[in-house]
């Protein structure tokens, strides 16, 4: 079993708030707290539905052990980089491994990390071995497939127009741009 969590959200966001106006046809001031949280929210469905993250973003991969194959398969895309791998030792001390022990493909689908020689082995029994990985198309929103950044101002447009009255499906426009970019989980 595989854990994760976020350690470093995105600087920015897929779409500015200029964007979302123009996109809402909105030209006050009156809901800009609103839609900015909007923006954050639509972008977290599109990531989450696709499997996906969009903007560079930091994520921490726990498991128990090493697969045996070598091969650590990482459930988010796109792989930018392997920033750290640590492994717990008998005492829970998180002992770093140095990262060029490790290759990173981010290519292949899903991306993997291979240990490049003796995989590593933690003496704890639960997410003993944690690596940290940075994902995401890059650091600014031009990087961000145009699709993609549309589908975040479709379900921008859904959520700020029924204000959380829907019924949480994804309209049939937005599943279409996603298709090509949705991954399934491991």
């Amino acid at each position: 079993m595989m854990s994760m969590q976020l350690i470093a959200e995105p600087l920015v966001e897929p779409v500015t708030l200029d964007e979302a106006k123009l996109f809402l046809r909105i030209d006050t001031l009156d809901d800009d707290a609103l839609l900015a949280n909007l923006i954050m929210a639509s972008r977290r469905v599109i990531e989450l539905t696709t499997r996906t993250c969009l903007l560079q973003q930091t994520w921490r991969f726990g498991v128990d052990r090493w697969p045996s194959n070598t091969l650590l398969r990482l459930p988010l895309a796109p792989l930018q980089s392997v920033s750290s791998v640590t492994v717990m030792d008998a005492r829970g001390n998180r002992l770093a491994q140095n990262v060029l022990d490790f290759l990173a493909n981010p290519t292949s689908v899903p991306p993997t990390v291979m240990a490049k020689t003796v995989p590593p082995v933690s003496a704890a029994r639960e997410g003993g071995i944690q690596v940290d990985a940075v994902l995401g198309y890059g650091s600014t929103a031009a990087l961000v497939p145009q699709p993609l950044r549309m589908a975040v101002l479709m379900v921008l447009a859904q959520y700020y127009e029924t204000r959380g009255q829907g019924d949480g499906t994804l309209p049939a426009a937005v599943r279409t741009l996603i298709a090509p970019f949705t991954r399934r989980a491991l």
